[in-house]
This record gives C-alpha cells, structure tokens and sequence, in this order.
C-alpha cells in the first residue's frame, strides 16, 4: 500500500489540497498526527473528496506529552473530533519510552510483546536503502508485525546518489518510484510525503513498479 505522508506539511490550504489531490489520484491511506497540527485539514480534505469514508484508511498519532490514561482519553477524543471522520482506522503512539509502535527497535518490541495482551499491528519506522535494519525486519515478520515506513525516500538526501540514478535510468523511472518500489518490494508500508499533485502521482505510480530488481 502507497499511503499519504503529511508531516512538515504547513497548516491550511498546503494541507488540505495535498491530501485532496493524493485522494484524487487513487491513495487510500493518510497519515498523520495530532503533533503536525493539521488533523482539522486533513479530515476535511477526506470528507470533501466525494470518496466513501470507509475507503480510506486514515492514521493519527498520540505525541509524548499526552501519554497517561485520562490525557490520552482526551487526546484520542480531540484528534477524532478535529479529523472529524467518525472514527479513527490506526491509532499509534509516538516517540516512545516503554510502549509504543512508532520508531521502536527489537529491545522496546520485545518488552512489549512479553506484557501485552494484544500486539501492535504496526512498526512505523524510517527503512530505506541506507537505512535497513535487517535485524529489525525479520523480528517484526517473525511476529507477525507490519513494517510503515515513513520516510521511504531517505528524506530526498539520496536522489542523487549514483546506484540510484543508474537503477531509475534503467528503467525509465523515477529515483522517488525506485525508493518507493524497493519499500514495497520489501513488504513495508509506505508514505511517501509529498504536496505536490505531480510528484504524488508518481509516488503512486512507484507502487506499480514492484520487481525483484529493487529488493534488498
């Protein structure tokens, strides 16, 4: 799956219209998070799309300083009535301390996993090419955890990097549709972040380019 990253995304129009052209080019998975303040943006953009709410798949995050049960009560009820959805598909916890599902490494997920009574879906974690962490990966397949990564495209620091522009010109595509083939290729999740309805179509189109070629 292809979803919507929106963080560093600026508040008001920047996040509404990356959101409703990203639905309007066939992504079904928005990520986002009470932090980047722009849940409001976000929710609107879903409900003025004209696509059924229960086709999209919509992500929000609970911040560090909100942990606790009765703020996290609170949190959880702000974000739903900011995004104003109905409901919410996947809550995560962000940057964690002993639990959690967001930038967590085989040590958090294993102590989690010896108290919890229900294990996390999802991993949100940052893999790349440059960034792998094999030991990471064959934990969570081992434990039935799903990988989202959110930062596929190494944070535009690589699109030069030769390999990957020797690999895009042999196929004729782009370095962000080789990075975001190889996140899938790979089983991951991935969010490519983008206001940009050009470059979010071809994202899109990166998903179509699944190959052998690009595994790790």
């Amino acid at each position: 799956m292809v979803g919507l990253g929106v963080h560093l995304s600026e508040p008001g129009a920047e996040s509404y219209n990356a959101v409703l052209s990203a639905l309007k080019l066939g992504y079904r998975h928005i990520d986002t998070a009470q932090y980047y303040e722009i849940e409001a943006d976000v929710g609107r953009a879903i409900r003025d799309c004209g696509i059924p709410r229960e086709a999209i798949f919509v992500t929000t995050k609970l911040f560090i300083n909100k942990w606790g049960y009765e703020k996290a009560l609170v949190a959880t009820k702000e974000s739903n009535e900011k995004l104003g959805l109905g409901y919410i598909d996947l809550y995560l916890l962000y940057a964690p301390g002993d639990i959690g599902v967001s930038n967590f490494d085989e040590a958090y997920l294993g102590k989690l996993l010896k108290t919890a009574k229900v294990k996390p879906a999802v991993n949100q974690v940052e893999p790349h090419p440059w960034m792998m962490r094999p030991s990471l990966v064959k934990y969570c397949k081992m434990h039935g955890i799903l990988l989202e990564a959110y930062s596929p495209l190494a944070r535009a620091c690589k699109m030069d990097d030769p390999t990957l522009v020797a690999i895009a010109n042999d196929v004729g595509a782009t370095a962000a549709q080789v990075l975001v083939a190889f996140s899938l290729t790979n089983d991951f999740i991935t969010l490519p972040k983008s206001t940009n309805p050009g470059r979010q179509k071809k994202q899109l189109r990166g998903g179509e380019r699944q190959t052998d070629a690009f595994a790790s």
